[in-house]
């Protein structure tokens, strides 16, 4: 990088190595986790304690060997309690169901084949499941090697 920077018309070599220099940057963000760790954790604390934290379940989609799997497979539905269910694709709606809520145009997909509902209440959440990359993640438990073909 240094070269080519160095080759741009008007830059010298040691303004060159002074543009890449991280230092100054790597010394800003010690200098704003410090104060963010010493004066604003402290004063605002006890307004985020447990912010973001929710109780949820996971889905994802495994292969017959149960490893992670993005394209083709079964779909594991993990309750909170670490128990799965897993089923076809075409057994979706089986398992799976909607909630239309006055408050927004989209639905809120649940597990129907827990049985207990839906309800987004932080403190007792019901029904609620993450499709995140994470989820996916802790679904699987275990990666394979997926080759394009096999």
């Amino acid at each position: 990088m240094l070269a080519v920077i160095s080759q741009h018309p008007g830059v010298n070599a040691r303004q060159a190595s002074i543009l890449l220099d991280d230092r100054p940057v790597k010394t800003l963000e010690k200098q704003i986790k410090s104060v963010i760790e010493k004066e604003v954790f402290p004063k605002f604390g006890e307004f985020y304690p447990g912010l973001g934290e929710i109780t949820t379940g996971f889905i994802g989609m495994v292969d017959k060997k149960g490893a992670l799997n993005l394209y083709d497979g079964n779909i594991r539905l993990m309750k909170p309690d670490g128990s799965c269910k897993e089923f076809r694709p075409d057994e979706y709606l089986d398992h799976l169901a909607e909630k239309v809520v006055p408050f927004s145009y989209g639905k809120f997909p649940y597990a129907k084949s827990w049985g207990e509902g839906f309800s987004m209440d932080l403190d007792a959440p019901k029904g609620i499941y993450r499709s995140n990359t994470l989820a996916r993640i802790n679904v699987g438990g275990r990666f394979e090697p997926q080759r394009p073909g096999k």
